[in-house]
């Protein structure tokens, strides 16, 4: 469930990034740059748990 919820918020944050970036709010695209990169980051954590875990 973890992955699936990930997966939607980091849909969410590239189609709104998108969305402020257009309309020129470029502290917005920022934040949400940051919220981007550290739901990558935690998904990838999560998936290297899963598959060492796996490998064991």
């Amino acid at each position: 469930m973890f992955m699936l919820s990930m997966g939607l918020l980091i849909y969410s944050v590239m189609n709104v990034a998108g969305y402020y970036g257009e309309s020129g709010n470029f502290a917005m695209v920022i934040i949400f740059a940051v919220l981007l990169v550290i739901a990558v980051l935690l998904t990838v954590l999560t998936l290297k748990e899963i598959l060492s875990k796996n490998n064991d």
